[in-house]
């Protein structure tokens, strides 16, 4: 599985975790925000995490092995931030 991972401003990400879920395999983008992963055929989904940015699990497509994906930041004081004041 290879892939691309970008922001709301479709700039790469340098360093974002992925890991396929239900196993503690997984890889981190590079300077560009590509990735490269070994995904057994019985995996089902990958997580994507980032500090500041919302954790996507997103299901491994069954017809292609590529996957690119789109961070959200989490907005300063919102739910999402885990903060309460």
């Amino acid at each position: 599985m290879t892939g691309q991972v970008i922001d709301e401003n479709k700039e790469p990400m340098i360093g974002v975790s992925i890991l396929i879920v239900g196993t503690s395999t997984g890889t981190v983008t590079d300077f560009d925000g590509n990735y490269t992963l070994n995904v057994p055929k019985d995996s089902k989904e990958l997580q994507f995490s980032y500090v500041g940015y919302e954790t996507k699990v997103i299901a491994i497509p069954a017809n292609g092995n590529v996957l690119n994906v789109q961070m959200k930041s989490v907005t300063p004081g919102g739910a999402a931030a885990g903060i309460s004041v």
